[in-house]
């Protein structure tokens, strides 16, 4: 049971990752200092999100088992995404403008949200 609300938590938390990337990756990726940023203020976000996976992990045994079906579920939707549906994480007003800017803001998003999940991995050794 708890393995199913962990894969539904990933797919919701990529969801929402995704669409962040969408809406706001022209800001989130336009320079060095606003990856920096995004990057950086994406470290105790993903902290926060893995307590609440640990609030929904009673036995501290299966932290470890929700990090990693986590980590999976958001891995393969990722590359799913990249694969078959890059256009997923396109900005629609900027690929009107610049086709290559969007297609290249997309990947970063892609990338970020790896890093997301990288750090989500990370954040369930540490102890709170």
């Amino acid at each position: 049971y708890q393995r199913r609300v962990h894969g539904g938590l990933a797919t919701f938390y990529w969801g929402a990752a995704a669409l962040t990337v969408k809406k706001l990756g022209p800001k989130m990726f336009a320079t060095n200092k606003s990856r920096l940023i995004t990057y950086t203020t994406s470290i105790p976000a993903t902290f926060l999100l893995s307590i609440s996976s640990r609030i929904l992990s009673i036995k501290s045994k299966d932290q470890l088992i929700a990090a990693v079906v986590m980590t999976a579920v958001a891995t393969i939707l990722d590359g799913l995404a990249l694969m078959w549906k890059p256009n997923l994480y396109e900005n629609k007003e900027l690929k009107k403008k610049n086709e290559l800017g969007a297609v290249t803001v997309s990947r970063m998003g892609s990338a970020w949200i790896l890093f997301g999940v990288g750090v989500g991995l990370v954040a369930s050794f540490v102890k709170f």
